[in-house]
C-alpha cells in the first residue's frame, strides 16, 4: 500500500470566514468530509513528494457552518473558504489543540487581525509583525488551555480509569476467591468505590457545558445521569444488591470505561493508539445493548420492592399537598429508556463512522 503523506496546507481568515488552500496539483481520488467541527482530506495528486496519497485531518478551533462553506479544486490546488459562526471572531490558531504541526502554515495574504472590518482592506502590517501578533495571541489561548487540558483532564481520566480498573479487578479476585456467591456480594465488595466514581463522573456533564472537551451534553448526560440512577434505587433496596444481574452490569460498565477512558488520556496528549481508538469505537456495539438490558432488567425487579417498601413515595395528605408514586415513576422510566438507548446507540454510530471513516490497521507483509 502506498505510503500516505501530509500535504503542505495554507490557512488565513477573514472576519467572517476561514480560508484553506491545499498545495497539491492534478488531485484525482478525492475523499473529503467537512461537518462543523472537522475536516478530513484525503487524495492522490503531486505534491512535495511527487505523485502520492496525500491525507491529513483537522479538528477547528471553533465549529464553522458546514452548510455555508465549499471548496473548490482547480489545476494548481484545492481551496477552501470555511464560513464562520456568529459575529465572526478571530481564531487564535486553526486548530482545537495548540500543537504545532509543520504541514500547517500561515496564508499572509488572506490573514486579518482583529480589529479588521472589511474584506478588500489594505494589509500594510508586515509579515514579521504579523506573525509576532499571531503567536501572541496563541501562546495567551494555548497557556491556559494546555494547563487544562493536561493537568485537569489528564488526571481527571486517569482518577477514572484506575478506579473502574480497581473496581474489575476486585470483581475478578472476589469470583476466584469465592466463585458464584461473589455475584450475591458485589454490591458489599466494590459499591461505594462505584458509587465514588459515578458520582465524580458528574463533572463530565460540566465539561461538555463549559467546552472544556468536544462532547454534546446531551449524550453524556445521558449515560452519566442514567448511572447514577440505577445506582440509587439499588442502594436503597437490599434485594437488588444482590441479584446476579447487577455484578454483569458492573462488569459491562468496567469494562466499557477501561476502554475509553485511555483513549481520552491520549487524546488529551495528543497521541493515538490504534488499538485502543478502534476499541473505544467498537466494543460499545456489544456492551452498550447489553447495559440497557441490564438496566432495565433492576429497574423491572425494582419495581415490586418499591412497591412493598414505600420508599420514596409521597402519599396524601401532606403538608406539600402533593402525591408521589415511585413504581410508577420506575415504569415510565423503564419505557423512556426504549427511545433514550436508540439515541445513545444513534450517537456512538455516527461518532463510529466519523472517527473510523479511513481507519485500518497496518499490517507488514513479508
Amino acid at each position: 500500500m502506498a505510503e500516505t503523506l501530509r500535504p503542505f496546507v495554507y490557512w488565513g481568515q477573514r472576519n467572517d470566514h476561514v480560508s484553506l488552500k491545499v498545495e497539491l496539483r492534478d488531485v484525482f481520488n478525492e475523499t473529503i468530509k467537512l461537518d462543523d467541527d472537522s475536516l478530513s482530506f484525503k487524495a492522490v495528486g503531486h505534491g512535495v513528494r511527487g505523485e502520492n496519497l496525500y491525507s491529513f485531518d483537522v479538528e477547528f478551533y471553533l465549529p464553522i457552518d458546514a452548510k455555508a462553506s465549499q471548496y473548490r479544486i482547480n489545476e494548481r490546488a484545492v481551496e477552501f473558504r470555511l464560513q464562520k459562526r456568529g459575529e465572526g471572531e478571530v481564531w487564535p490558531r486553526l486548530t482545537a489543540k495548540p500543537i504545532k504541526h509543520p504541514w500547517l502554515k500561515i496564508d499572509f495574504d488572506k490573514f486579518a487581525m482583529e480589529d479588521d472590518s472589511d474584506d478588500k482592506a489594505d494589509y500594510e502590517t508586515s509579515e514579521n509583525d504579523l506573525l509576532k501578533s499571531f503567536e501572541n495571541n496563541s501562546m495567551k489561548n494555548a497557556e491556559t488551555k494546555s494547563v487544562i487540558n493536561f493537568n485537569y483532564l489528564f488526571m481527571y481520566n486517569l482518577f477514572q480509569f484506575v478506579g473502574f480498573s480497581y473496581v474489575c479487578g476486585s470483581m475478578q479476585y472476589h469470583y476466584y476467591k469465592y466463585g458464584e456467591d461473589s455475584k450475591l456480594n458485589v454490591f458489599e465488595s466494590v459499591g461505594s468505590q462505584l458509587l465514588c466514581i459515578q458520582l465524580i463522573a458528574f463533572l463530565e456533564i460540566f465539561h461538555a457545558i463549559f467546552g472544556i472537551v468536544k462532547t454534546k451534553v446531551i449524550p453524556t448526560a445521558v449515560q452519566v445521569l442514567g448511572r447514577n440512577f440505577i445506582l440509587l434505587i439499588v442502594m436503597y433496596d437490599s434485594y437488588l444488591q444482590h441479584i446476579p444481574a447487577l455484578w454483569l452490569l458492573i462488569l459491562v460498565w468496567s469494562f466499557s470505561e477501561i476502554m475509553r477512558y485511555p483513549y481520552y488520556m491520549l487524546q488529551t496528549i495528543d497521541r493515538e493508539a490504534r488499538l485502543i481508538t478502534w476499541l473505544r469505537y467498537s466494543a460499545w456495539i456489544i456492551l452498550y445493548p447489553l447495559g440497557i438490558f441490564l438496566e432495565g432488567t433492576i429497574i423491572l425487579a425494582g419495581i415490586p420492592m418499591y412497591e412493598m417498601s414505600k420508599r420514596f413515595s409521597l402519599a396524601m395528605p401532606n403538608v406539600y399537598n402533593f402525591s408521589f408514586y415511585f413504581p410508577w415513576f420506575l415504569q415510565m422510566y423503564l419505557f423512556t429508556m426504549v427511545p433514550a438507548g436508540y439515541f445513545q446507540l444513534n450517537y456512538m454510530y455516527k461518532q463510529r463512522k466519523k472517527k473510523l471513516a479511513n481507519f485500518s490497521f497496518r499490517l507488514k507483509k513479508d
